[in-house]
C-alpha cells in the first residue's frame, strides 16, 4: 500500500528510470478496504493513474478499485457503454428488457471487429441473437443482473487504456449465480441436429504450454462468445463421475455456492490467436479463509511472469493458485477472515515440490483431475467415442452394421472383464501383505470390485444369450483382440514395475483407473443425454426396464435397443457408480498417505495416458472390423 500522493509520485519516478529494462511490473492498487473504506486520499488515486499506470505491465484492481479509478480517470473511457446498460438495468419495468436492447448491448460489448480473431460476423451475430433471447426471456430483476456482470469488461479495457499493457481485474468480491453467467456466457450445441449434438466434443485445450510445466494444471475449458475469450476453469475435475462422487462425498455444512468468480484481464498486445478480452472462470469457495486473496493473486501473477510466461497463461495460473488455496486455508485462526494456504504445492518436510495439493472439501481429487487434466483431448476422445455416441442414437436404418461392433464388443469385453477382475485381486493380495492402519479396508475394496466385475461378465453372457450368442461362444470360442491383450498385459506389467514403472498398488489403480472412470462417465453422460432425447421423442426411458422378461420373443432390432440400454443402465447404476466412487477414494487416499514428487505425478500421468489410449483401442476395435486382430485362444 503506497499510502500518500508523496509515495506514489516518488514511485512514478523511479520506474521512469528503469522502464527500459523490460522487467514486468505488477501493481496491486490497494485503495479499498474490504469493508469500503478508501485507504488512499483522491489525490493520490490520480497521482497513481497518471504516473505509476504507464509504467507498468500489468493492474489488478478488484472492482470496488476499479469503480474508484474510473471515477478519479481523466478519460472515462467505459462511461458511454456504462450508461447503456445501467439505463436499461435500473428500469424495472419489465418491458424495457427487450430482446433488441438486450441484442445491441451485447454486440457493443461482446463484438469488436478489430478483435475478431476470423470469426463469422454473421454467426457471430446469430449467436448474440441467442444469448439476447435468452436473457430477456427472464424475469427484470434477473435479465439486470446478467446484464451488469458485462460492465467489468467495459472496466477492464477503460483501465488497461489508462496506460498500463494490461488490467487484469479480480472478481473475488462479487461472486456470479454460475446459472447466470451461462446464460450469458454458456457455450451451446448445435440443437437442430441431434447426431452432430452428441458428437461435438466441447474444446478443451491445455493452457499453453502451462499445463505441462506446472504439474498442478489449471486447463481450462476455451471458447469464443462475439470476441471474448471465456476460459472455463470452473468445470474441472472434467468428469461428471467425479463431480458426482464430490458432491455425495462433501459434507452438509460445506456445500457448494453454485456460484463462480469472474477475472478479466484486457491485453492491449494479445498473444497468437487470443482475444484482448479474456474472461478467467473459477469456481466459487464459500470458505472464510480468503484474507490476502488479491495481494496473493497479485504476488503470483508476478511470480508466474518472473518465470517466463505469456500474460494470459502466468494470468490463469495466478487464479488456479489462488483458487486451490483457499479452500486449504485455515478458517478458525483468530478473528475475521482466515490466510488462504500459501504453502499448498510444497512439501516442507521432504524440502521437495509437491505435485498435487492435499485434498480439501471442495477439491476432494486432486489426483484424478491432474490426470485426466494432463490430456483432457485424449479424455474425450474416449469417453465421447463414436462406440458411445452410437450406442445413443442408434436406429433401425443403421442398427444392423453397429450391433455386430456392439456384439463384438460385449464379447471382448468379457474376456477384458476376467482378467480385469484378477488384477483387483492381485491388489488384494498385495494390500494383505501391509501393515498399515487401512490394509484391511483396501483390501476389502478390491475384493468388492473384483466381485462386482463378475457381475458384469454375467450381465454380459446374458446380453448375449438374449441375441442368439451362446455362452460357448464367448467363453469357448472367442479369442482375445489385440486390444485386450494389449491393455491387460500393461495394467499387470505395471503392477509388477515394468515399463519404467516402479509398481506398486497406486500404480495399478492408476492404470485401471480409466476403464473405472470412464465406464462410470460414460454411463452417466448416456443416460442423461437418453433422457433427453427420449423425453422428446415421447419413446420409454429405458427399453430394457421396459421388457424386462420374454425378451427372446421380440423383434430383433427391439432386441437390439433394449441390450443397448441394458448396457446404459448398468453403468449408470447406483451400485456400479458407489463402486467406482470406492476405488477413487482409494486412488485419492493412497496418493495423499505419500505425498507425489513432481517425478511421481509425471509417472501416474504417463501410466493413466497410455490406459486411455488402449481404452480407445478397444472401442476402435468395435466400430472398425479392418483394425480387429484375434491373438490368443480360449484357455
Amino acid at each position: 500500500m503506497l499510502a500518500n500522493e508523496d509515495i506514489v509520485r516518488e514511485l512514478g519516478s523511479l520506474l521512469k528510470t528503469s522502464s527500459s529494462n523490460r522487467t514486468p511490473i505488477v501493481l496491486d492498487p490497494v485503495m479499498v478496504s474490504t469493508s469500503g473504506s478508501m485507504l488512499l486520499p483522491h489525490e493520490a488515486v490520480q497521482a497513481l493513474i497518471a504516473e505509476v499506470f504507464p509504467c507498468c505491465t500489468v493492474v489488478t484492481p478488484n472492482v470496488a478499485e476499479a469503480i474508484e479509478i474510473l471515477k478519479r480517470s481523466p478519460k472515462q473511457n467505459g462511461s458511454k457503454t456504462h450508461s447503456v446498460i445501467d439505463e436499461l438495468t435500473g428500469n424495472r419495468d419489465s418491458s424495457s428488457v427487450t430482446e433488441e436492447k438486450v441484442r445491441q448491448i451485447l454486440t457493443n460489448v461482446l463484438w469488436r471487429s478489430d478483435d475478431s480473431q476470423g470469426e463469422d460476423q454473421e454467426a457471430t451475430s446469430k449467436e448474440l441473437g441467442r444469448i439476447a433471447a435468452r436473457i430477456s426471456a427472464q424475469d427484470s430483476d434477473r435479465s439486470s443482473t446478467i446484464l451488469k456482470a458485462l460492465a467489468v469488461l467495459e472496466d477492464a479495457e477503460s483501465i488497461a487504456l489508462l496506460g498500463s499493457d494490461a488490467c487484469l481485474l479480480k472478481g473475488g468480491h462479487a461472486p456470479i449465480d454460475r446459472s447466470d453467467f451461462d446464460l450469458l456466457f454458456g457455450l451451446e450445441t448445435d440443437e437442430q441436429d441431434d447426431a452432430k449434438k452428441w458428437s461435438s466434443a466441447s474444446p478443451y485445450v491445455e493452457w499453453e504450454s502451462a499445463v505441462r510445466q506446472e504439474p498442478s494444471s489449471s486447463a481450462g475449458l476455451v471458447y469464443r462468445i462475439g470476441s471474448v475469450d471465456v476460459v472455463r476453469m470452473d468445470h474441472r475435475p472434467w468428469s461428471i463421475a467425479l463431480d458426482r462422487w464430490a458432491e455425495k462425498e462433501a459434507s452438509d455444512d460445506q456445500p457448494d455456492s453454485g456460484s463462480v468468480v469472474v477475472d478479466v484481464l484486457y491485453q492491449s498486445q494479445p498473444g497468437p490467436g487470443q482475444s484482448k478480452r479474456t474472461m478467467f472462470v473459477s469456481k466459487h469457495s464459500p470458505s472464510t479463509s480468503t484474507h490476502g486473496t488479491g495481494c496473493t493473486l497479485s504476488s503470483a501473477l508476478a511470480t508466474f511472469l518472473a518465470q517466463g510466461y505469456t500474460l494470459r497463461a502466468a494470468s490463469g495460473l495466478a487464479i488456479n493458485y489462488v483458487a486451490q488455496g483457499i479452500p486449504r486455508g485455515v478458517e478458525d485462526l483468530g478473528s475475521g477472515a482466515g490466510p488462504l494456504d500459501h504453502g499448498l504445492t510444497s512439501d516442507l518436510l521432504a524440502h521437495q515440490r509437491r505435485a498435487i495439493p492435499p485434498s480439501a472439501p471442495h477439491d476432494r481429487t486432486p489426483l484424478n483431475r491432474a490426470l485426466v487434466g494432463h490430456d483432457v483431448q485424449l479424455w474425450l476422445q474416449y469417453t465421447r467415442h463414436d462406440f458411445v455416441k452410437r450406442i445413443l442414437v442408434a436406429t433401425d436404418d443403421i442398427d444392423a452394421a453397429f450391433w455386430d461392433g456392439f456384439a463384438y464388443f460385449l464379447r471382448q469385453d468379457y474376456l477384458f472383464l476376467q482378467h480385469y477382475g484378477r488384477m483387483f485381486a492381485i491388489a488384494a493380495a498385495a494390500t494383505s501383505a501391509s501393515s498399515h492402519p487401512d490394509a484391511q479396508a483396501e483390501m476389502e475394496s478390491f475384493s468388492r470390485t473384483a466381485a462386482i466385475c463378475m457381475l458384469e461378465c454375467q450381465k454380459h453372457l446374458d446380453l448375449c444369450e438374449e441375441n442368439g450368442i451362446s455362452r460357448e461362444m464367448v467363453t469357448e470360442r472367442t479369442k482375445e483382440s489385440a486390444a485386450v491383450v494389449a491393455y491387460t498385459r500393461f495394467v499387470l506389467d505395471v503392477g509388477h514395475g515394468g515399463g519404467g514403472s516402479a509398481g506398486g498398488v497406486l500404480a495399478m489403480l492408476v492404470a485401471m483407473g480409466p476403464c473405472a472412470l470412464g465406464y462410470a462417465e460414460v454411463g452417466l453422460w448416456l443416460a442423461s443425454r437418453r433422457r433427453e432425447l427420449r423425453k422428446a421423442s415421447g419413446e420409454p426411458e429405458s427399453y430394457a426396464v421396459l421388457h424386462q422378461t420374454d425378451r427372446a420373443s421380440l423383434p430383433e432390432t427391439l432386441r437390439h435397443r433394449i441390450a443397448y440400454d441394458a448396457w446404459i443402465d448398468t453403468y449408470s447404476s447406483e451400485e456400479f457408480q458407489d463402486s467406482v466412487g470406492k476405488s477413487i477414494g482409494l486412488m485419492e487416499r493412497k496418493a495423499q498417505q505419500s505425498p507425489l514428487t513432481v517425478a511421481k505425478l509425471s509417472e501416474y500421468k504417463r501410466i493413466w495416458t497410455a490406459a486411455v489410449r488402449l481404452e480407445i483401442g478397444m472401442w476402435d476395435e468395435a466400430v472398425d472390423p479392418s483394425v480387429r486382430r484375434p491373438i490368443v485362444d480360449p484357455y
